[in-house]
């Protein structure tokens, strides 16, 4: 369970960095190519996200900070809006 909530983590802080770098980049270098690339990494990583979000349901508590803080629901809000932008 430990690694699993270690890795939503992580993977959080990809989305981010995705995010991140997408606004350091020039329009030159935002074509459809690139889009398409970053959406399919977020996509692929949200994906991952969901799943592991699935087999962490069955060691639910009222103990663990990730479910705690409901994790889950406070980064698909924030993965959603990112999408808006």
């Amino acid at each position: 369970m430990e690694s699993l909530i270690q890795r939503q983590s992580d993977i959080i802080e990809l989305i981010k960095q995705i995010e991140r770098n997408f606004s350091k980049d020039s329009a030159r270098r935002k074509t459809r190519t690139y889009l398409d690339e970053r959406l399919d990494t977020l996509d692929k990583l949200w994906a991952e996200f969901q799943s592991n979000n699935d087999k962490l349901a069955h060691y639910e508590n009222d103990i663990e900070p990730y479910f705690k803080e409901d994790q889950y629901s406070q980064s698909r809000i924030y993965f959603d809006s990112r999408l808006l932008l």
